[in-house]
């Protein structure tokens, strides 16, 4: 079965030896669909969209509260557990 998942990054800058927090908010059918959300998610917020060297998509904001810095990450996971 193949599932595409949402999967949220929160890192901190704070406190830089705590792991950063991971969670799957969403399951999709398609990569298609959570790429849409992405997409409605950026412009509800002040994300940038960037890319790593697979040409892989995330969103990322820019989290600065008075004490505290780090970023939330967003991107679609593709699983493919036919195997």
């Amino acid at each position: 079965m193949i599932m595409v998942a949402m999967v949220v990054v929160i890192t901190t800058i704070h406190n830089p030896d705590e792991s950063p927090k991971v969670s799957v908010p969403a399951i999709y059918k398609n990569m298609k669909e959570c790429q849409n959300q992405l997409d409605e998610l950026k412009k509800s917020i002040d994300a940038k969209d960037i890319y790593d060297n697979k040409k892989n998509r995330f969103l990322k904001y820019e989290n600065r509260e008075f004490n505290q810095k780090g970023s939330i990450f967003w991107y679609c996971k593709l699983e493919d557990n036919t195997q």
